[in-house]
């Protein structure tokens, strides 16, 4: 295997990385204010 396939796809799956960290992120803050809502509306 040469070396720049390797760097590429070592950045390739890096951005992934990032990419699905800030949806976590970003999906747990979205659920989060989903809960309250739930909650609000049941009480």
């Amino acid at each position: 295997m040469r070396k720049g396939f390797w760097s590429r796809n070592s950045y390739r799956i890096l951005k992934e990385l990032r990419n699905f960290k800030n949806y976590k992120r970003s999906s747990l803050k979205n659920f989060s204010g989903d809960l309250k809502k739930v909650l609000r509306t049941r009480v």
